[in-house]
C-alpha cells in the first residue's frame, strides 16, 4: 500500500463524516480522537503484560479472547491511531511519506544508526 495514497483516501473518507470538511474539528480535537486510540492500545498491552507474567486479569471475555485476540485487539487499535495521525497530516497539509522519513532519518543521525528511509 501506497502511504501518500492512502493519506489521500482516508481524508476523503474523513469528509464523508463531517460534511465535506475535516476543518470542522481543530487541530485539537483530531489529536484528541487519536490520543484516546492511543489509550486503547496501551489498555490493550497491559492487559498482554499481564498475561505475559501470569497476573489475574478480571476483564470480561478475556478468557474467550486469549493472548493472540489481543494482539491482533492491539494492531488493530494501533491502525486507528494511525489513521488520525494521518488525518491531522492532511489538515497539516503535509505529505506523510515526507515528514516520516524526515523524523526516522533525522532520529537515526541523530543516534547514529545506519538505517535511512531516504
Amino acid at each position: 500500500m501506497d502511504l501518500d495514497k492512502f493519506q489521500q483516501i482516508n481524508a476523503e473518507r474523513g469528509k464523508r463524516w463531517h460534511n465535506s470538511d475535516l476543518s470542522q474539528w481543530s487541530l485539537l480535537e483530531w489529536s484528541g480522537a487519536m490520543c484516546g486510540e492511543a489509550g486503547e492500545a496501551a489498555n490493550i498491552a497491559k492487559k498482554i503484560k499481564r498475561i505475559e507474567i501470569k497476573l489475574p486479569n478480571k476483564e470480561a471475555g478475556l478468557e474467550i479472547t486469549g493472548l493472540d485476540g489481543l494482539k491482533l485487539k492491539l494492531a488493530m487499535e494501533v491502525a486507528d491511531t494511525i489513521i488520525y495521525g494521518l488525518l491531522i497530516m492532511s489538515l497539516l497539509d503535509v505529505e506523510a511519506s515526507s515528514i516520516i522519513k524526515l523524523v526516522f532519518d533525522k532520529k537515526s543521525k541523530e543516534y547514529g544508526f545506519p538505517e535511512r528511509a531516504e
